[in-house]
Parts: C-alpha cells; sequence; structure tokens
C-alpha cells in the first residue's frame, strides 16, 4: 500500500541513502569516523554560531580537532526515539531520561554552552 505524502526507497534506507551518500563523501575526500561520539563543541565568541573545535570520544579516547574558517560543521542532535516512551489511550507516557542516549547528552552539553554564553 501507498500512503499518499510518504516517500519510501526502492531499498531499505542504508542501501538507498547512507551507502551511496558515504561512496561520495569518501571520493571527495572527506574523512569518514565511524564509531565515535561527539561530545562537545567549542564556539568561537561573539553573536554568530562559529564552531571552533569538536570534541568526541573513540575507542575510550577522547580526542579534538581544531575546525578552520573555511570547514562547516552540521549536528543532528537528540532522536526522536532515545529514551521514548509508550503511554496509552488513557495514560500519557512517562518522561524517562535516566538512560541518556548519547545524542540528549551532547544536546544538554550544548544547552549549557548555549546558556553560558548568552
Amino acid at each position: 500500500m501507498v500512503v499518499p505524502g510518504i516517500y519510501r526507497t526502492k531499498f531499505n534506507q542504508y542501501d538507498s541513502i547512507v551507502r551511496p551518500l558515504l561512496a561520495w563523501l569518501d571520493a571527495q575526500g572527506v574523512t569518514i569516523q565511524l564509531g565515535t561520539t561527539v561530545t562537545d563543541l567549542a564556539f568561537a565568541a561573539g553573536s554568530e554560531v562559529t564552531v571552533q573545535a569538536l570534541h568526541w570520544t573513540r575507542n575510550g579516547a577522547t580526542e579534538q580537532i581544531a575546525l578552520g574558517p573555511d570547514e562547516f560543521v552540521f549536528v543532528t542532535d537528540g532522536s526522536m526515539t532515545a529514551d521514548s516512551t509508550l503511554g496509552s489511550t488513557t495514560t500519557p507516557p512517562t518522561l524517562h531520561t535516566t538512560r541518556s542516549a548519547d545524542a540528549w547528552k551532547l544536546w544538554r552539553t550544548l544547552a549549557a554552552t548555549s546558556c553560558r554564553r548568552s
């Protein structure tokens, strides 16, 4: 059944979108680092949002890299399903944050940083 307004890929999303995108990025010389959790972004002082460095953990080690003025950072933060709970037609879902997925940990770090910058 085809649902109007919902687009589907020919294959699963990984084979239809992720693999071709990774191959294209690799061909452009982009460094792809899997198994890495971004833990913080270092922002430049000022009113514009400019990231100066990325901080991450990989294989238990903490690392960082400085970014130049011509480099871009795209962050997809949070998750629609991380730490989600289910409700019913009579009971709302409970707020559950004790497991705190890594995406939410980064969100909390960035929110705290944003508050310090204001």
